[in-house]
């Protein structure tokens, strides 16, 4: 198993040739609020998926990351023992990769957002509740 940082990350994946495997082991809520990985599979659910994702990265290299590294390694050493091949931890994880600059993807609609839409609603609740249900 062989462990990179962020930076190398970033930069063994601009300039892959090859097709490689990105596996994220953070929870499905982490993830949610930012995804830079092919596949998210917790690290409490990896042994559930051994054989499949084991198959699945074969015959390609596998990176594996989480918000800082540590469960990232923990899965890398159960990857391996499982009969995987090519693994790599991307040290500093997630948090790394963020102070690098990189996109990451976002399926959460962010809390300031969700204010602003909660206070909309409220307003246009008044403006209904002034011209329709108070006839006072």
């Amino acid at each position: 198993m062989e462990k990179i940082s962020a930076a190398e990350f970033a930069e063994q994946a601009l300039n892959a040739s090859e097709k490689f495997y990105v596996l994220d082991v953070r929870t499905e809520a982490e993830s949610r609020l930012a995804t830079i990985a092919s596949d998210n599979v917790p690290l409490d659910e990896i042994l559930d998926v051994m054989d499949t994702i084991t198959n699945h990265c074969a015959n390609m290299r596998t990176y594996i990351l989480c918000k800082a590294g540590v469960r990232a390694e923990f899965a890398g050493y159960d990857l391996e023992a499982a009969g995987a091949k090519d693994i790599v931890i991307v040290e500093g994880g997630t948090s790394a990769l963020k102070d690098l600059g990189l996109p990451f993807k976002s399926g959460v609609i962010s809390l300031e957002r969700q204010y602003h839409i909660l206070i909309g609603l409220f307003g246009v609740m008044g403006i209904i509740y002034g011209l329709y249900l108070d006839k006072t």
